[in-house]
């Protein structure tokens, strides 16, 4: 049996147990708990099974401390800078390029040869122009003007207009001829030279159409033997209106011609619809004429012209066209009325002379037009 100093200094060991824990937090509880657990063990009488549950419901809490804890032991406290603390670093870039020293080429560069034909022409319109009289000073086609500069009306010409002139077409050496036919006929073709060495390419030409037309461009070329083009040449008809089932005369001069040609063509390259709202006027019947030679080579042709329409005239022109017996014509010559003002219904005479070479006439023809007066 134990005494009761024993006791006593048993019963004293847990509050001094108690008084020198001064740990905290786990440590100090954890201190507690295994002192219940030794004191449980010194009784040395045997508990009973009631008085063993506090010590069991220890164990457990002591268990789940346990666990808990190994945990909380795992997570260390990583201390994270603040913001301040951290020093950003920005480094610029450096580019560096590979830049290859630039090398002058002392090549010499050949620019195109621009052909002047190449470019269009400028023409500024004087006092006295017509489409007809452009367009055979620069050896181009009425149409092709019209085209390239929108002219609708070719009579609406204003002095000081800038007209843009198409390059010439190029021609094309070779031994067939291609063309698009107008609804015109060419007839009549009579080549003619003269003391000057000139060569004369006349002709007329016809209308198979119901409408009339007007700035008529006929082109005659040369070829030789082989079928290759000497030359060629352009000129408009004597007259400004071609009328349905009439025919025109025109004659073509070359300059200066080769010495000889195998063959010819001739054709009409342009023609523009007559319009009813334009000047000219085409009421004329030539009356009482009469045709003698009065030289070996000089023939003359008389007779009285009259204005059968109801309007007046002015700025009339004739031309008298002379024919042999194969329907040739071998001479034709353009001349003004002497008058200011053609009355309707008026009359006037007229006297013009042809120069016919070693030809006979066989007939001729008188035609006439002019600009109707308002």
């Amino acid at each position: 049996m134990q005494n009761s100093g024993d006791t006593l200094a048993k019963s004293r060991r847990p509050k001094e147990q108690h008084k020198n824990l001064h740990l905290s937090g786990f440590a100090r509880d954890f201190s507690y708990l295994i002192n219940q657990v030794s004191l449980c063990t010194e009784y040395p009488i045997e508990p009973k099974p009631y008085q063993l549950f506090p010590q069991i419901y220890a164990c457990f809490f002591l268990l789940f401390l346990l666990l808990s804890g190994c945990g909380r032991f795992a997570r260390q406290s990583v201390e994270q800078p603040t913001p301040s603390e951290v020093e950003i670093v920005r480094s610029t870039p450096t580019l560096t390029q590979n830049s290859p020293t630039p090398v002058i080429s002392t090549k010499t560069v050949t620019q195109p040869i621009i052909s002047p034909t190449s470019t269009p022409e400028l023409y500024t319109v004087q006092e006295g122009d017509t489409i007809l009289s452009i367009a055979a000073a620069f050896h181009r086609a009425t149409a092709n003007i019209q085209a390239i500069n929108g002219l609708i009306n070719p009579q609406s010409l204003t002095v000081g207009q800038v007209l843009v002139i198409p390059p010439a077409d190029k021609v094309t050496v070779s031994g067939v001829l291609t063309a698009t036919p107008l609804p015109l006929a060419v007839q009549s073709i009579h080549f003619e030279a003269d003391a000057s060495g000139a060569l004369w390419c006349l002709g007329e030409v016809l209308n198979h159409n119901n409408v009339s037309l007007s700035e008529v461009q006929v082109e005659a070329t040369l070829i030789d033997h082989q079928g290759v083009i000497l030359t060629r040449s352009t000129a408009f008809t004597q007259l400004s209106v071609v009328a349905p089932t009439e025919a025109v005369p025109f004659i073509i001069q070359f300059s200066d011609p080769p010495e000889s040609f195998a063959q010819y063509q001739v054709m009409v390259i342009a023609a523009t619809p007559f319009v009813e709202r334009h000047r000219a006027y085409l009421d004329f019947e030539a009356l009482t004429t009469q045709g003698n030679f009065i030289t070996v080579s000089q023939y003359r042709i008389e007779g009285r012209l009259h204005n059968r329409g109801r309007h007046d005239a002015q700025d009339v022109r004739l031309v008298a066209v002379a024919y042999n017996e194969k329907q040739e014509i071998i001479a034709q010559r353009q001349a003004e009325v002497e008058v200011t003002r053609f009355k309707a219904k008026a009359n006037i005479g007229f006297t013009i002379d042809l120069t016919i070479g070693n030809s006979t006439v066989d007939h001729y023809r008188i035609l006439a037009q002019g600009l109707r007066i308002e």
